[in-house]
């Protein structure tokens, strides 16, 4: 045991799960541990290494920007926050969503869902809100109102502390016909459940949604901090129901955004923003000048390397794999499920997912948790054939 391990499980709150892995550098699609063994990385971090680790345009830009300025409060301009907001908002211009022309820069996924909720709960005067059984959005106090993922496993020990929240089965139209109303202030849904299982909901889903919230005057937060910026195959999840006449408010952004570093905002329009008073939602360190310039750098190079139309490429391939494994071992896999580089392998109940995890792991390969019988695909988007194989291969020794 390194000295590392002794202080991450002695010293450390021990509010995380122990992987039993410390991890010191990466490279690309690896990952390396303090000894230099090296580990296929199909989690990125939770999502946030959407373009992996190590040199590169994103990270040299943040270097150069450490010598100039690190933090400006949010009370003052600063050139690179002026530069990656114009450059978010016309990416989000770009995939036909219109209006959105105020954000919010933050720190991390849930700062941005909680001052998402505020800017609802004050625009709209209303006290209740709506959001789909087993969503995640994160884990501050207010969050956690609407995250139910997990049979509800993060709310249960603050469950009096919760916003009033009405919930509704996800997919199911119905279902939401029967729990909106005008007393609700705003709806906030992820466009896939990640956590909750890699969910989709059926293709005229968020379409219906969004005329409904329209009738009731509800305002509709889209939380993309996992789905957004390539890891569906497109930039935002929800661009492909815009023909559709899909619309909403915000739209959350976070993970990958920052090109690694701690970044997330709140994208919403002008109409809004003319109802948030000056102070509702503040951070010191929110939109900071080295963050600020991971999210041009990673957009900028989102842009150019065209890696979102390459990964589609290799996600076809990765299902194609998954679904002949699934076939093979249709004893074991009783589905798979995603779009993109968000994949979910359902196993039979027997199994024990952490199980199989724990057995990647052992052989270099890390993956995530999601739900209780699935385990979660999220790797940087730069993965190629050969590490499908190697994934696929080794899930159908572990299965076997």
């Amino acid at each position: 045991m390194t000295i590392t391990d002794i202080i991450q499980s002695k010293n450390v709150v021990s509010t995380f799960p122990n992987r039993g892995l410390s991890l010191a550098s990466g490279n690309g699609v690896y990952l390396y541990d303090e000894k230099g063994e090296e580990y296929l990385d199909m989690g990125s971090n939770f999502g946030v290494n959407l373009l992996g680790y190590g040199p590169s345009p994103v990270t040299e830009g943040i270097k150069k920007q450490v010598d100039i300025l690190i933090n400006c409060h949010g009370s003052f301009g600063n050139p690179q926050r002026s530069q990656a907001t114009k450059k978010l908002l016309e990416q989000v211009e770009k995939v036909g969503l219109t209006g959105f022309n105020r954000i919010l820069w933050a720190n991390y996924g849930a700062e941005a869902v909680d001052a998402a909720i505020k800017f609802a709960l004050i625009a709209t005067g209303r006290n209740r809100l709506l959001s789909p059984r087993n969503d995640y959005h994160g884990k501050t106090l207010a969050v956690l109102s609407v995250t139910s993922s997990n049979e509800g496993k993060y709310q249960k020990p603050f469950q009096k502390f919760l916003l009033s929240t009405d919930y509704f089965e996800f997919g199911n139209i119905e279902s939401l016909k029967k729990t909106i109303s005008n007393q609700h202030a705003a709806l906030i849904i992820e466009p896939i459940q990640a956590e909750g299982g890699i969910i989709l909901p059926p293709e005229d889903y968020l379409v219906q949604v969004s005329e409904l919230c329209k009738e009731y005057g509800v305002l509709l937060i889209i939380d993309e901090i996992q789905t957004g910026l390539g890891r569906n195959g497109r930039f935002l999840n929800v661009q492909k129901y815009v023909p559709g006449g899909f619309d909403c408010d915000m739209i959350l952004f976070g993970k990958g955004l920052g090109g690694g570093l701690p970044v997330s905002a709140v994208v919403i329009k002008e109409e809004l923003n003319a109802k948030i008073p000056k102070g509702v939602h503040t951070s010191t360190t929110g939109g900071n000048p080295l963050s600020m310039t991971g999210v041009v750098a990673f957009l900028d190079e989102l842009e150019k390397s065209q890696i979102i139309d390459k990964s589609r490429v290799i996600s076809k391939y990765f299902f194609e794999q998954l679904r002949n494994l699934q076939t093979k071992l249709n004893d074991k896999i009783v589905d798979i499920r995603g779009e993109g580089f968000m994949i979910g392998v359902q196993l039979l109940e027997t199994i024990d997912p952490m199980d199989i995890l724990k057995k990647l792991q052992q052989r270099k390969i890390i993956a995530l948790p999601c739900s209780k019988d699935t385990i979660r695909f999220l790797p940087p988007l730069i993965i190629q054939k050969e590490h499908v194989d190697k994934v696929c291969q080794t899930l159908e020794v572990i299965l076997s």
